[in-house]
């Protein structure tokens, strides 16, 4: 069972979740929420970037988009392929 604090790591864990996140980073992935609730990211959106490799592990990236501006923000991995 993962434990909370590897659920959500900041940090990759391969080469495969670093270049998920590199591809967050860019702004690559989908939105999953439209319009996110929590007071600190009110009216913003959750995305999301997968990734599986050939040996089929995941890496997901969860992250905050800021439609007024296009910001990105608060980067957490939701799998890791080390998971």
């Amino acid at each position: 069972m993962t434990s909370d604090l590897e659920k959500w790591a900041r940090e990759p864990s391969s080469i495969q979740d670093q270049m998920a996140l590199e591809a967050a980073r860019r702004g690559e992935g989908k939105r999953i929420i439209k319009n996110l609730n929590d007071p600190l990211y009110k009216g913003m959106e959750k995305m999301e970037y997968k990734v599986k490799s050939a040996t089929g592990k995941d890496s997901v990236v969860h992250y905050v988009r800021d439609p007024k501006t296009g910001k990105l923000m608060d980067f957490k991995f939701k799998k890791r392929s080390i998971d």
